[in-house]
């Protein structure tokens, strides 16, 4: 992998394991500050955290669409040429968008505005989903402060 590029999946592997101990060691615990200053903090103690990112809201059968680009997380996160980021009007979080990799992280403020936690990760359904983010009354642009 180059200093530019999207690094590449984690394995294929079966056992809903492996992923979840890739999060705790690699993420959980950690924060990284973007290129505009503000500050991702990462939360993955609890097996349920790990379950929701590795399966979705509510499902228990692992997505190795998500499992699998855990590793794309900080690279998405760090560079700011490979995404945009835009504000959910209705629940608040903020999405950073990587169109160019299908790719979408969410992300939710803390009351302050100071820095941001995870709370989850996946790969868009189709091209035509990335225009859900352009319509102006659900998402607008984040500005940071």
């Amino acid at each position: 992998m180059g200093n530019n590029s999207i690094p590449s999946k984690l394995p294929y592997r079966e056992d809903i394991e492996y992923y979840i101990n890739y999060l705790q060691q690699n993420l959980n615990g950690a924060r990284v500050t973007l290129p505009e200053g503000k500050e991702v903090y990462f939360f993955f103690d609890k097996r349920e955290d790990c379950t929701h990112l590795l399966c979705g809201k509510g499902k228990s059968k692992i997505n190795y669409s998500r499992a699998r680009t855990l590793s794309w997380i900080k690279y998405i996160l760090l560079t700011e040429s490979e995404r945009v980021v835009k504000k959910n009007l209705k629940t608040k979080n903020i999405v950073f968008i990587s169109q160019k990799n299908n790719y979408i992280i969410v992300c939710a403020e803390n009351k302050g505005k100071l820095f941001l936690f995870m709370v989850t990760q996946y790969l868009a359904k189709n091209v035509n989903y990335f225009d859900r983010f352009q319509d102006p009354t659900k998402y607008k642009d984040y500005d940071f402060s």
